[in-house]
């Protein structure tokens, strides 16, 4: 097996439903993250590539980009605080799960999973660091 990797770098905003540290839970603040992107394959093209790293931008690039300067909100906020932020915010995702690094780097393999299987190989893993000293990673067994 051969496994490539491909970095991101993204800055976002969220706020916690839930969390031990209050500063998360209690107000919406941001980071500067980086995207980690693994792909694995068995066998190399005929360029002696697993994919090549323009292709992989090229296929999940647009997605990525998706998660610049946005603000990422769980649906669990009140209808009022969800509908006031839409109206001032146009890079506004609301995801249904508490935006942790964790639920996010799992969110972020299983759409792009599918974008990148067939063309060449699968994601074997998505890191995603929230911050220079923390990160989560997903992967499936």
């Amino acid at each position: 097996m051969y496994e490539i990797r491909k970095k991101f770098k993204v800055e976002y905003a969220h706020q916690l439903s839930t969390a031990f540290s209050k500063a998360c839970s209690d107000s919406i603040h941001g980071h500067s993250a980086e995207i980690e992107v693994f792909v694995k394959v068995r066998n190399l093209n005929c360029d002696g590539m697993c994919i090549d790293f323009g292709e992989i931008n090229a296929i999940i690039g647009e997605y990525i980009k998706s998660w610049d300067h946005s603000l990422v909100m769980p649906d669990s906020f009140s209808e009022d605080y969800l509908n006031m932020l839409r109206a001032h915010n146009k890079n506004l995702k609301i995801v249904n799960y508490n935006p942790t690094a964790e639920n996010i780097a799992k969110d972020i393999f299983y759409i792009i999973n599918p974008l990148l299987s067939g063309k060449r190989g699968s994601v074997s893993k998505v890191i995603f660091h929230e911050t220079d000293s923390g990160y989560a990673s997903y992967w499936e067994d």
